[in-house]
């Protein structure tokens, strides 16, 4: 991924704004919809608000307070939320995101995002303590976040992917 390219583009688009829907470019009509998108506000529940797949908290999984309404609040060791199901098709493009509050950064790794493949997760979004940072990982590969993270304040690593159960010690919101 060229990221000068992409800073560009989104610089170009913010610049052209204006804040109305207007200029919003609708799809071509047979477009499918939601296709391949799940979103889950975590206020309270695990009903995602795009996807077809709940999350249910496994393990005493929490919703507390968060950045906005509320999050979910895991151990590091034995909570997550479970889909049951793969969301994503990661034989082709997509992005992985959370809004993350780290407790502690020790030499833990601290999972926010997988998904499981049939012999080893698809990917992992997580803070990795041997590198100090959140990081995507894929089998035998890792690519990193500039900087670590702040403890205590919210992080948002994102993962985008160019084709190729939620656990940790962080509050999701």
């Amino acid at each position: 991924m060229d990221l000068d390219q992409v800073r560009a583009i989104n610089t170009r688009i913010i610049a052209e704004a204006d804040g109305s829907a207007g200029q919003v470019p609708q799809p071509a009509p047979g477009t499918p919809g939601l296709t391949g998108i799940a979103i889950y506000p975590l206020d309270g529940t695990g009903v995602a608000a795009a996807g077809g797949h709940d999350a249910t908290p496994v393990g005493g999984a929490a919703f507390v307070a968060g950045h906005t309404g509320q999050a979910v609040a895991l151990d590091g060791a034995t909570q997550y939320l479970g889909t049951g199901a793969p969301l994503l098709n990661t034989a082709s493009d997509y992005t992985a995101a959370a809004w993350v509050r780290l407790d502690k950064a020790d030499g833990a790794f601290q999972t926010v995002v997988s998904q499981d493949g049939p012999s080893n997760s698809d990917f992992y979004l997580q803070y990795s303590g041997a590198d100090q940072h959140f990081t995507t990982s894929f089998a035998g590969v890792r690519a990193g976040a500039p900087a670590g993270p702040e403890l205590g304040g919210l992080s948002a690593p994102a993962t985008p992917a160019d084709t190729a159960g939620v656990a940790g010690s962080a509050a999701i919101s």
